[in-house]
């Protein structure tokens, strides 16, 4: 069973695909542009949950790229969180890229400021 919503007229829009029912062309899309909310295996709005997520104010998945926060194993955004992460202005990553960043080799000051507030366990090469 399939339900997609458009965010354009609804506050949620959700994109649900059980895996016995799944299409023959594997589509399983969500947009949530208004209201907020898609989740789905490519999901694009405000916030966004999902396999390939574009997100205004924040997107998570496993390519997130977004203008606000990403969390993903490829993150691009303003803060970027993720494998390989690529932040507008804090970045912290595996690879990690960016103005202010956290990664395997590198220490900024002002990632390490920012990102106290969320984190307890402090990198060996931040301390």
């Amino acid at each position: 069973m399939k339900l997609v919503i458009p965010g354009l007229v609804a506050a949620m829009a959700i994109s649900i695909a059980a895996p016995h029912a799944a299409r023959a062309d594997g589509a399983d899309v969500a947009a949530g542009l208004l209201g907020g909310l898609a989740i789905g295996g490519l999901s694009c709005g405000l916030f966004t949950l999902g396999g390939a997520s574009i997100g205004i104010l924040g997107a998570m998945g496993g390519a997130a790229l977004g203008l606000g926060t990403s969390v993903g194993g490829l993150a691009v955004g303003s803060i970027a969180v993720g494998g390989a992460a690529i932040g507008f202005v804090h970045a912290i990553g595996g690879a990690a890229f960016g103005p202010s960043v956290i990664s395997g080799m590198r220490c900024d000051d002002t990632a390490l400021d920012f990102f106290r507030q969320w984190i307890a366990a402090i990198p060996r090469n931040c301390r």
